[in-house]
């Protein structure tokens, strides 16, 4: 600690390697000022001049201090600079790395299914016309609009693959330490709910008043009066031979209150509640 130029260099090029880290932007803003003022200050009142160095004394306030305050940007650096070659690479951003926006416009069914990952098996690229399609998600929220031409025959089936997967991922997201999982199938008037949606709605949303085939799943938490809402939309406009989609999910939204299952088809009460009429389809075990 006698050279306090060396040390002054050494602390601005760790210094700045936090910043390359939200982690330990909110530790380093909070500490650093503080210990900087203070460091100052006794650095001032407890320096001597030797020669032509400046001389701490190593047990004095000001020494104590700045030691500290080295070390405390020494220990934020570690974590940052692990934390670097993800931050380059975009992909363990706490923030913007969970979150983002991908949309295409009228692609044709060849496009489209290049474009997307959850394209039905059984639906022909050559039986689709034009696909639109948004997809907006964060780190515990998503959703998903789509507007697809297509004939009759090809939109049942993409409808039930789109009913299917939700419901499946909605068994699927239940935890041991979850309350449980309440489900309902029924028909609704259009256009559909777009609740706690992720993002903005795009420009060619505008689904026309038609009847919509509805899927909707309310996770609740154990210990809590919160969960996860969770839905998928489907409606066929015969006259524009298009299907409308919308299908999403939300920590904390709330589509209904427990036990309160809106009526339909009920495939999925509550642990602690009375089962369905008729057998239960097995729960899926959230770790396959």
């Amino acid at each position: 600690m006698k050279h306090i130029g060396i040390q002054l260099v050494v602390f601005l090029l760790v210094a700045l390697t936090p910043f390359v880290s939200w982690f330990a932007l909110p530790l380093y803003i909070l500490l650093n000022p503080l210990l900087a003022l203070a460091s100052a200050a006794l650095v001032l009142g407890t320096s001597r001049q030797d020669g032509s160095q400046l001389v701490l004394d190593r047990n004095s306030a000001g020494s104590i201090i700045l030691r500290v305050w080295y070390w405390t940007n020494i220990s934020l650096a570690v974590p940052c600079v692990l934390f670097l070659p993800f931050a380059i690479a975009g992909i363990m951003h706490p923030f913007g790395g969970f979150a983002g926006s991908s949309e295409f416009v009228n692609k044709s069914g060849f496009d489209a299914k290049r474009s997307m990952n959850e394209w039905p098996s059984n639906v022909a690229p050559s039986n689709v016309r034009l696909v639109s399609r948004k997809h907006d998600y964060s780190i515990d929220s998503h959703s998903s609009w789509y507007k697809i031409e297509l004939d009759i025959d090809s939109a049942q089936k993409w409808a039930d693959s789109v009913h299917s997967i939700r419901e499946l991922r909605s068994r699927q997201s239940i935890g041991r330490d979850d309350r449980g999982l309440e489900a309902v199938r029924r028909v609704i008037p259009g256009p559909p709910p777009l609740h706690w949606k992720t993002g903005d709605s795009p420009n060619w949303w505008t689904p026309p008043p038609i009847e919509f085939r509805a899927t909707e799943a309310m996770k609740w938490y154990s210990g809590y009066d919160s969960g996860v809402g969770q839905a998928a939309y489907t409606g066929y406009d015969a006259n524009d031979r298009t299907l409308w989609v919308y299908e999403y999910s939300c920590q904390h939204d709330r589509l209904w209150e427990p036990n309160q299952i809106p009526d339909g088809d009920i495939f999925s009460r509550l642990k602690d509640t009375e089962p369905n009429d008729g057998p239960m389809p097995p729960m899926i075990p959230s770790d396959l």
